[in-house]
């Protein structure tokens, strides 16, 4: 038996493929037409379910709102309990992480939910194409094109980055143009990875690796830990196949792929285009940089070394477009202002105030507290980095202010952290006492305090 000698044979390992084929159509069966909720209706699967999907992915519509949606399940049979409680972690890791991001680039998150024990993510529902399609029916892109692209690609990761997340698994299928006005969106933050929260140090088993190994970095490969450089590796793999027509590396196994993007340089892409201007040639092969260091310091760097090679407002349309074109949002008339820019080897921050209305204040609450579920050491760097933003630009005592204050303190306290409670508390205190208005808050850190003590 299996349970006993612990090593599986051909045939135990077709009856186990077999049972989870079985399963996997039984609960699509099971979920078919399904209401959750009541307010999501399954309408149709989206991508063939197996056991070793992060997710299941179902087109949906919302009752309620009468539009199309996406939801999404984190796949967990025919699965160990430690796998099962993984993916799980890594699944509200996914929902904190696309919510935290304000991009256009990035899909929307609708809803979060639960029903009958199964959790799942409402989430945009894109009507475009996945560019691993794109490139598979175009071959080798105009140069234009490519660089709408990774502008497209790169402003999303600038602001991912700004946020401590590094998403690990860039790759084209986890890349979409829109139809109708190619518009670029970054999908799937399943394996994202959020700064100082707990899966800052590893969430996954003792040396696993997480990515894609076409487009996975030498870091990744030695199990060390990523960066915002990660994912410039993963965009650099992207550009360049897309401008070669053909992948940086040709490996017929994971154990070649590790070798080549460990140890070898790729072919150079002037080899392929040798047509192209001297300064993509340049920035495509310090992207492919095996050391991190070298590769360019931001996002936002590629974003602006890119700027002179897009699309102008009003131009034609690539030739060699067959369908979907990513350059619509730079030649037309209407398009948006020029992504964000920073300097090498610095996070780049827009050049926006901390927070654009009172209710961003509002919002990260309401974010911090989702967080707490999934990550609390997060929730709290988080909110404690952004409090004295907040209370230089919109006071001490304002009420959203207050709100965040208190809510910080709150879950201090929780944590245990009595000492770092207490000072946050008296702090709330020191900035309500003495105020009828503000009395509410006054007597719940006076309380806070004396709990603390």
């Amino acid at each position: 038996m299996i349970a006993r000698t612990g090593a599986i044979t051909p045939r135990h390992l077709f009856r186990l493929q077999r049972v989870t084929r079985e399963m996997v159509d039984t609960v699509l069966d099971i979920r078919a037409a399904m209401l959750l909720n009541g307010r999501y209706r399954l309408e149709a699967s989206l991508s063939p379910s197996t056991g070793r999907a992060m997710g299941e992915v179902w087109k949906a519509q919302d009752v309620r709102m009468e539009r199309t949606v996406v939801v999404k399940f984190p796949q967990l049979y025919a699965m160990r309990s430690a796998e099962a409680e993984e993916r799980l972690k890594r699944f509200q890791v996914e929902a904190v992480a696309t919510a935290q991001i304000r991009r256009d680039g990035v899909v929307e998150v609708h809803d979060r939910g639960e029903q009958d024990g199964h959790p799942f993510l409402v989430m945009e529902y894109i009507d475009g194409i996945t560019l691993e399609d794109f490139m598979a029916e175009n071959g080798m892109i105009d140069l234009s094109a490519a660089a709408s692209v990774v502008v497209g690609v790169a402003y999303v990761l600038a602001a991912v980055h700004s946020l401590g997340i590094v998403h690990r698994d860039i790759k084209p299928s986890n890349i979409m143009i829109t139809r109708q006005d190619g518009k670029v969106k970054v999908l799937d933050f399943g394996i994202a990875r959020l700064e100082g929260g707990e899966n800052d140090t590893r969430l996954t088993r003792t040396g696993a690796q997480l990515g894609t190994v076409c487009y996975m970095a030498p870091e990744q490969f030695r199990s060390e830990r990523a960066t915002a450089a990660t994912d410039l590796y993963a965009l650099g793999c992207i550009f360049y196949e897309m401008l070669a027509g053909r992948s940086v590396f040709d490996g017929p196994g994971a154990f070649e792929y590790q070798k080549q993007h460990l140890e070898q340089k790729p072919i150079p892409l002037r080899y392929w285009r040798p047509e192209l201007p001297e300064d993509v040639l340049e920035l495509v092969d310090t992207m492919l940089s095996k050391d991190p260091a070298d590769r360019p310091g931001t996002a936002d760097e590629i974003n602006s070394r890119l700027r002179g090679h897009l699309p102008k407002s009003g131009s034609e349309a690539p030739d060699d477009l067959i369908h979907y074109d990513p350059t619509i949002p730079f030649r037309n008339p209407c398009a948006p202002g020029e992504p964000m820019r920073g300097s090498r080897g610095v996070l780049a921050l827009a050049e926006t105030p901390p927070f654009r209305s009172r209710g961003e204040v509002k919002d990260l609450c309401v974010q911090a507290r989702k967080l707490m579920l999934a990550d609390p050491e997060q929730a709290i760097a988080m909110m404690a980095a952004r409090l004295p933003e907040a209370r230089q630009f919109y006071g001490a005592r304002d009420t959203h202010v207050l709100d965040l204050a208190r809510q910080l303190a709150g879950a201090l306290e929780e944590q245990s952290s009595r000492e770092a409670a207490y000072e946050a508390y008296r702090s709330l205190h020191e900035d309500t006492k003495g105020l009828a208005a503000l009395g509410s808050y006054s007597d719940a850190a006076r309380e806070g305090m004396r709990r603390c003590e």
